[in-house]
């Protein structure tokens, strides 16, 4: 079931913390409007930003970041000009991955279409 609430703080993607495994819940919120969603989908996930120029059109955040399967932070930078170096042991992979989220993912419920294939049909 997709729930977005409406709050003070913006639009608030809900789901159950199983639910919130199968990134194609993360898509259908966005396409909602959603400004904020919690997700897990068993792998490691890097954010990469560019450093801050308070001169340019555009401000970046920075903040480049590694994360975990486990959401943990692994390193981060602030949001000047950094390089991130962090040892990634994907072992730790298949300890996550016990939840046979593959077998019990709802199709039937949605679909995503791939516009980047369908084009170079």
């Amino acid at each position: 079931m997709v729930l977005l609430v409406v709050a003070d703080v913006g639009r608030i993607g809900i789901g159950i913390c199983y639910d919130i495994r199968f990134q194609e819940l993360a898509m259908i919120y966005a396409a909602r409007g959603a400004h904020l969603l919690a997700t897990d989908n068993q792998l490691y996930v890097a954010t990469c930003s560019p450093a801050r120029d308070s001169g340019a059109s555009y401000t970046a955040w920075g903040h480049s970041t590694l994360v975990g399967p486990f959401g943990e932070v692994l390193a981060t930078t602030e949001h000047e000009e950094a390089i991130i170096i962090a040892e990634i042991d994907y072992s730790i992979l298949e300890q996550r991955r016990y939840l046979p989220l593959n077998k019990q993912r709802r199709g039937d419920l949605y679909q995503l279409v791939d516009i980047q294939r369908l084009d170079s049909k």
